[in-house]
């Protein structure tokens, strides 16, 4: 198991929303946001800490209306429950 892991749930969370959150994603493949969500795409047990948290506390950048619904529908209910506008 990860050391990441080992560590207790509140530095975790700490360290989470250090590297994850307040940020711009831009959804149309900028390699910052495949940087960015590195983190979350190391292992299930991490991405399911993170998942809400990524949607709940950044802002999404999209360059034209059309690419919302595309973008949108590939969104889970339980990510598409905690974004805001």
């Amino acid at each position: 198991q990860s050391p990441l892991l080992r560590l207790p749930g509140e530095i975790r969370n700490a360290i989470y929303k250090y590297a994850l959150c307040h940020r711009v994603i831009n959804v149309n493949g900028d390699p910052t946001t495949s940087s960015l969500l590195g983190l979350t795409r190391t292992c299930r047990q991490i991405y399911n800490q993170t998942e809400i948290l990524l949607y709940s506390q950044n802002k999404f950048q999209m360059f034209s209306r059309l690419e919302l619904a595309p973008w949108l529908s590939k969104r889970t209910t339980r990510q598409l429950s905690v974004i805001s506008t």
